[in-house]
């Protein structure tokens, strides 16, 4: 199975993320749902770690921003989720 970040390319994930963004222009809306799409499907345990980290961080930006766009109520019931299953996301650390 191919990976978005095939173990022998040092493409990062928030390299790629930071490209992707900047080459789509990506609002915050999107930039959330790339995430999170690349998070659920890596398999990657030291990148999943970094993709969290990442999607974190989009989460609190998007939050911080004021008046965020609506996120799709898939994505809403994927990010609770996330929420219940994942440790790192239940602290502030």
């Amino acid at each position: 199975m191919n990976s978005v970040f095939p173990g022998d390319s040092k493409t990062k994930p928030a390299e790629f993320l930071t490209e992707i963004t900047k080459r789509l222009k990506l609002n915050a809306q999107t930039q959330i749902l790339v995430t999170l799409s690349i998070l659920e499907s890596i398999e990657d345990p030291t990148m999943h770690s970094e993709v969290l980290k990442i999607f974190r961080q989009k989460l609190i930006d998007f939050h911080i921003n004021g008046k965020p766009e609506q996120v799709p109520e898939y994505a809403i019931h994927r990010i609770l989720y996330l929420f219940d299953t994942i440790p790192e996301l239940q602290t502030d650390s």
